[in-house]
């Protein structure tokens, strides 16, 4: 996505494709976000993470350090199991830095980091079970497709 596809995102009400989180998230809030979308999505579709954003009210609080910020993030993605693949770029969103975590969804899910998540509406939450049994299927699939060439 472009600089100006990604702010106009950023207007868009969090769902399953847009999450906000402020400059202090943690990484437990990082690996459930950045699992959920990459369990979630389809493999041609991509969700952001914007980090620097108020979480309600959509305003840009900015971050502190954004290297810091993106190397959370890659620590975030590198614990996961499989780790998640994802880019991360810079924005001025009303004259404060944010960062922007671009993450596609993934044809290697389910990823772990504990439980599997998904993003249901505006929220990352616990896989039902039918949810979990096809993220498995679906890798399955796929490795059954590659046995058989």
């Amino acid at each position: 996505m472009t600089d100006d596809e990604l702010l106009a995102r950023l207007r868009d009400p969090e769902d399953n494709y847009v999450e906000r989180k402020p400059d202090g998230v943690n990484q437990e809030q990082l690996r459930r976000t950045l699992s959920a979308f990459a369990n979630t999505l389809a493999p041609d579709q991509t969700g952001v993470l914007f980090i620097g954003i108020h979480d309600r009210t959509g305003a840009a609080i900015g971050v502190a350090n954004s290297d810091a910020v993106q190397r959370r993030v890659r620590e975030a993605a590198e614990t996961c199991y499989p780790p998640i693949r994802y880019t991360a770029r810079v924005l001025n969103a009303e004259g404060t830095a944010v960062v922007a975590v671009e993450i596609c969804g993934s044809d290697e899910r389910p990823h772990f980091t504990g439980p599997a998540f998904v993003r249901r509406g505006s929220e990352s939450v616990n896989a039902w079970p039918e949810q979990f049994d096809e993220l498995i299927a679906s890798r399955n699939d796929k490795a059954r497709a590659i046995l058989h060439m």
